[in-house]
């Protein structure tokens, strides 16, 4: 027989820094390739799309209100993930380096990253080696035994090969956003539950910081997190002390948001609604009528099972993490409802969650198989088993990430030469030419066209940006429609000067436009604009009664309506304009006509500000969506046209630097102090070597204010409460007399009795005469010696007995020592006044869900600083100076009641 010691998950600080490295390493050599090129060979690859917006910033800061080059012109505002656009524009600045390289980098080290903070992040929720080594492990493998929930993964994973799928959204789809706020996720998980165990500004801050930076930087996955965090939350409530922990919980959500509000303002969260919003609010309505059902019978089981057993609380955050996301992942590829927006993109996150579960269940059930090979193997083969089954598991998983090593490689392995592909070729081609107008292209070269030149396109890549209401219809009539004229009305309409499609489409435009050049697969043709300036002098009678009605492209009616409109916007001549700068001003000099207005092409916008002589004039949109101006005078006009940033967007940056300024003043401990309503002390190195998490850490502030409280604010009659019936905490509070009485008739000894914490004499009246009663609340022992008027009574605390050694035969502590911080200390002075030989009675709370309905009655005490629950290893520890003689649960299982003899 070996003494029951789990080797498995003690692992020592020299081993946990050779697996950090030996991750890094790991993850590092499957996609080394990615440090050391520009460009993907993936060119259909979104990576384009903030390469661009990087190029952008660069291009333009600080005026970035208004992107001309996407989507007809759109508010950069709306940008939905602008973290690292911004990043990249950062770095490009310090170091020079191609904004394409940049982003490689940046998400090549967060894909490495990742595995690393899930181990901090699992190591410091299991206080466990093992399964933090193994979930990292699981997170770097191709394990994908979720791929068939979502067929088109499958087919990713039979074309790419045998890799992590999150490695194929990176280099083939252009996740880099998305793996960024993977390796974001544990760390802001982490500061989170530290929070709720020890509110404290500092952490605060961090929890506030890389949650906010997981919302700028990718949306869906800022949703999971939430509801991730919310699963701590709950998960950290069975463990008590509600109140305070969801207070804790609001308060860093509040701060995470006044951190982001800069960017994700009032207009950005409207314009997000938008987009499957109202979907996703139908989609949960059609689930009220269940959850009536589904979720206090869910909470109940969970309750029952987990309430009050950290020990349980890390199978229950890996359980409920991986329910989530794999429930809304399900729910929409199966039965085609999304509860979340784009439920589809929560793949990466559902691996995360695979790895947390599977870390958690191996370790369990391998500690159980070790712990029962300690009844048949002698210490050597036993210590030989523990070690074979840690390098098994960790070799399986070292093996399928190996296995996946060639495979990896070929994805992340860069472009050789970027500017020898048609997509570049011919954006130089087009960048060359620089005539006024925009580019329609078709395929990937719409992708790339912003990364290496300022051309406008058509085209664009922000979901939130898209705010022009016929973009994309026209887009789709340029490409399916058989009329040359309706073709040639929508290239006028959408100021296309430029159009890039496949070779193999280029045959249908040959009738009638001029074909520029052919490059590769790819053909360029020349479209012949009657008026190609951005601006156009109209006839304000026409377009205020135009009869464009915005019907479906392929409709008669649109049809025509398209051609009118090319009528109206080409019959009159070019105005003197100035191309839009970087100040996001356009400047219009021209001489207008009665009953003329100018219509300038780029999409219509409530931040675009026009002035005319110094006097504002409306911004109004014309019929399909673009900017009109109505002077009202003829003659020579000049306008100035210009964006500016509407005022719930100022309201965001107001919000945000408010949040700086309260944080500023939280420097300030006499100011924090006022301004916060709880922090506590943070346990040194409690990060570090999160095994100390498992000590008990008792707060000398609790101790001060545990014996203030009762000494000066408790006034509670225990007596009358118990007498007087006032609710349902009455009824167990007479039962306990009843059964404590029972206790003393059977095991009390002698005449010489002290209640220890006798309160107002509840017990105490049915004592010896003569009995001691002793209580640190003064109000209690006045109360006291009214009702039990012959016992000697005596204000003290009992952590020092004011009694000599050996003095009493018999002591009672009745719900006493759960209100200590540091019980053993009570324990101590009842055994140094005990007698030999003499009998220690008393209760304890012990742990059991039926104590979270004290909210039924209003008896309860509600302000006590400190309560504990204890679990029969915990009094069984408390008691061991002591023989214990009786100990059974009392009360319906609320209750430990104890007899020990000294």
């Amino acid at each position: 027989m070996v003494e029951k010691k789990d080797n498995l998950i003690q692992i020592k600080s020299l081993f946990s820094i050779c697996f950090v490295i030996g991750i890094l390493i790991l993850n590092f050599v499957l996609v080394y390739p990615i440090f050391f090129s520009a460009y993907t060979h993936f060119l259909g690859s979104f990576e384009a799309a903030y390469i661009s917006e990087a190029r952008f910033i660069s291009n333009n800061f600080p005026h970035l209100s208004y992107n001309p080059l996407w989507h007809l012109g759109f508010p950069f505002y709306l940008f939905y993930n602008p973290l690292l656009p911004f990043l990249i524009s950062g770095f490009h600045f310090l170091t020079n380096l191609d904004f394409s390289y940049l982003y490689r980098i940046l998400t090549g080290f967060s894909y490495i990253a990742a595995p690393l903070t899930l181990y901090l992040f699992v190591k410091y929720l299991t206080r466990k080696e093992f399964p933090a080594v193994l979930a990292a492990l699981a997170f770097s493998t191709p394990t994908n035994f979720f791929a068939w929930l979502a067929p088109n993964i499958w087919e990713d994973i039979k074309t790419y090969g045998f890799v992590p799928w999150k490695l194929i959204g990176l280099t083939v789809y252009g996740q880099g956003p998305h793996i960024i706020a993977l390796a974001l996720i544990p760390l802001a998980c982490l500061f989170f539950l530290h929070t709720l165990k020890y509110p404290n500004l500092k952490y605060y801050v961090l929890t506030g910081i890389t949650t906010a930076a997981v919302a700028l930087t990718h949306w869906p996955s800022f949703i999971i997190l939430i509801l991730m965090q919310g699963v701590l939350l709950f998960s950290e409530i069975l463990l008590g002390q509600t109140l305070r922990k969801i207070k804790t919980a609001f308060f860093a959500w509040l701060l995470t948001y006044g951190l982001a509000a800069f960017w994700l303002n009032p207009a950005f969260l409207a314009r997000s609604y938008t987009l499957g919003g109202e979907e996703v609010l139908a989609n949960w309505a059609k689930l009220i009528p269940i959850s009536f059902v589904v979720v206090p019978v869910t909470i109940t089981i969970l309750f029952l099972i987990f309430d009050r057993r950290p020990r349980l609380q890390p199978f229950l955050v890996a359980l409920l993490w991986f329910l989530i996301p794999f429930l809304l992942i399900v729910t929409y590829n199966i039965y085609g409802k999304a509860l979340v927006p784009k439920p589809d993109f929560l793949t990466p996150e559902l691996g995360m969650a695979s790895a947390i579960l599977l870390a958690v269940v191996l370790t369990i059930f391998t500690t159980v198989f070790l712990h029962l090979l300690t009844f048949k193997l002698n210490e050597r083969v036993y210590h030989i088993a523990n070690l074979s089954s840690f390098v098994f598991i960790i070799g399986v998983f070292i093996y399928l990430a190996s296995s996946s090593s060639s495979s990896s490689l070929k994805l992340t392995k860069g472009h050789q030469n970027i500017k020898e592909t048609p997509v570049y070729q011919a954006t130089q081609h087009l960048d060359k030419e620089r005539e006024t107008g925009r580019v329609l292209s078709f395929g990937d070269s719409s992708l790339w066209l912003n990364v290496f030149s300022n051309l406008p396109q058509v085209d664009g890549f922000s979901e939130l940006g898209n705010n022009h209401p016929f973009w994309e219809k026209g887009a789709e009539e340029v490409r399916k429609s058989k009329d040359p004229e309706t073709v040639l009305a929508w290239f006028s309409a959408l100021n296309v000067k430029y159009l890039v499609v496949p070779k193999g489409e280029s045959q249908k435009y040959e009738g009638f436009l001029e074909k520029d050049v052919e490059i590769g697969d790819l053909a360029l043709f020349h479209v012949p604009l009657k008026n190609p300036s951005l601006v156009k002098i109209v006839n304000t009678t026409k377009v205020e009664g135009f009869p464009f009605d915005g019907l479906p492209a392929g409709e008669a009616g649109s049809e025509k309506g398209i051609k009118e409109y090319q009528e109206l916007i080409e019959e009159n001549p070019v105005p003197e304009v100035t191309d839009w700068p970087k100040n996001n001003q356009l400047k219009i000099d021209t001489h207008l006509e009665e009953n003329q207005g100018i219509v300038v092409q780029t999409a219509w916008d409530k931040g675009l500000f026009a002035s005319l002589n110094g006097q504002r004039l409306k911004v109004q949109k014309d019929p399909l969506g673009f900017v009109y101006l109505k002077p009202e005078e003829s003659g020579f006009v000049s306008i100035n046209l210009s964006h500016k940033l509407p005022g719930n967007v100022y309201f965001g940056y107001v919000l945000t630097l408010l949040t700086l300024l309260y944080l500023g003043l939280l420097q300030i401990k006499p100011i924090r102090k006022f301004l916060m309503w709880q922090e506590v002390q943070v346990p040194p190195g409690v990060l570090i070597r999160p095994e100390e998490l498992a000590k008990e850490e008792i707060n000398p502030e609790l101790i001060e204010k545990t014996k203030k409280y009762y000494q000066e604010e408790d006034n509670l009659d225990w007596v009358k409460m118990t007498d007087q019936f006032k609710g349902i905490v009455n009824y167990f509070h007479k039962n306990r007399e009843d059964l404590v009485k029972k206790l003393v008739e059977q095991y009390g000894e002698g005449k010489k009795y002290l209640d220890a914490g006798c309160g107002t004499g509840l017990l105490l009246r049915h004592l010896p005469p003569g009995s001691v009663g002793l209580d640190i609340n003064p109000r209690g022992i006045t109360k006291a010696k009214e009702y039990v008027p012959k016992a000697a009574l005596v204000v003290a605390d009992i952590e020092e007995i004011p009694f000599p050694g050996n003095m009493f035969e018999t002591v009672l502590c009745v719900d006493v020592l759960d209100r200590l911080p540091r019980p053993d200390r009570a324990i101590s002075e009842i055994e140094r006044v005990l007698k030999k030989g003499g009998i220690l009675i008393g209760t304890v709370p012990a742990l059991n869900p039926l104590w979270r309905l004290q909210f039924l009655t209003t008896t309860a005490p509600e302000t006590e600083p400190y309560r504990k629950e204890y679990t029969k290893r915990e009094i069984e520890r408390l008691l061991a100076p002591f023989k214990v003689i009786h100990l059974s649960p009392a009360l319906s299982g609320m209750t430990w009641a104890f007899v020990c003899r000294k």
